[in-house]
């Protein structure tokens, strides 16, 4: 029974550490941005978007409740009222439906930030909360 007991120790032992350096290896010093859950994909260019007093959301189908929540979160934070439009354009958090996310599953989405904007794609409104997680994470605190 102690030979059990201590070959079981060992192999917690070995287990602990595996899934150290598993979460090391996902979150440690080698990923520039630390967004959770880990995207599949990320692409980091040069540029960057600034939401100011003229910055405004333009919504497809689905979005509501995602175009609310982020509301929610920058306007006190920031003090900005963001305005909604009915025509896509520059300067603009977007929130745009995209039928071919539906193929990698329900909550899948795209974020493109660039000096015109922030566009979230997504095909459900799971897909555009998660967007909008995923911007609020990304955003300086300030």
């Amino acid at each position: 029974i102690e030979f059990i007991r201590k070959y079981l120790l060992i192999i917690l032992l070995l287990i602990n550490i595996f899934n150290f350096r598993l979460l090391y290896s996902q979150f440690g010093s080698n990923n520039p941005i630390n967004i959770i859950p880990t995207p599949n994909e990320l692409k980091i260019l040069d540029g960057s978007f600034v939401i100011n007093s003229e910055t405004k959301i333009f919504c497809d189908n689905n979005s509501d409740a995602a175009v609310k929540y982020l509301k929610e979160i920058l306007e006190p934070s920031t003090g900005i009222h963001l305005e909604t439009s009915d025509r896509s354009g520059n300067n603009q958090i977007q929130f745009i439906n995209d039928s071919s996310l539906s193929q990698t599953g329900i909550g899948s989405y795209s974020i493109t930030i660039n000096e015109n904007g922030i566009k979230i794609s997504a095909n459900d409104g799971a897909g555009y909360y998660y967007g909008v997680q995923t911007l609020v994470q990304i955003l300086p605190s300030e």
